[in-house]
């Protein structure tokens, strides 16, 4: 179900043509030179935590940052360069809250948003974090993976 729910959220986040650039978030921001284009998306869950529902279903609710970054604008672009920042996060939030949620989950709900520490790189980078809650069964059987596929390469 994570997988999944990460899929949907980053489908959703690429049908914005103004982030060239979505991806799960495997720490590229922090290298020197980002495989990224700017602006970006990046997405990741960083937590599950899991109730007892009434067997066999329980009740999951995952922690999803999105890191939505950019280059600094220069001075001579002013706030005009923020102002376009900033937009970006509306976008983002209004993607992903509104009449949406991912496959058999409930709406994503915001509950904060900071800013990141990259004053020497010149790139503005902002997280925000939501909740959003899911069923999944836990009978133990097997379950067929349908909706997605995963590519993994061995070096």
């Amino acid at each position: 179900m994570i997988a999944l729910h990460i899929g949907e959220i980053m489908r959703r986040l690429s049908a914005c043509k103004h982030l060239p650039f979505v991806g799960y978030d495997w720490g590229q921001l922090d290298q020197d030179q980002p495989a990224v284009k700017w602006p970006c998306a990046l997405v990741r869950m960083t937590e599950v935590e899991y109730s007892d529902g009434s067997l066999p279903v329980q009740q999951a609710e995952g922690t999803v940052q999105v890191t939505v970054a950019w280059v600094r604008p220069s001075k001579q672009s002013g706030s005009q360069g923020a102002y376009i920042g900033t937009t970006l996060l509306d976008v983002v939030h209004t993607l992903l809250s509104c009449d949406w949620h991912p496959k058999d989950a409930g709406y994503m709900r915001r509950v904060r948003m900071w800013r990141g520490d990259d004053t020497d790189s010149g790139i503005e980078r902002w997280t925000i974090e939501y909740k959003v809650g899911w069923k999944e069964v836990t009978d133990g059987r097997e379950h067929e993976v349908t909706d997605w596929e995963v590519d993994v390469v061995v070096e």
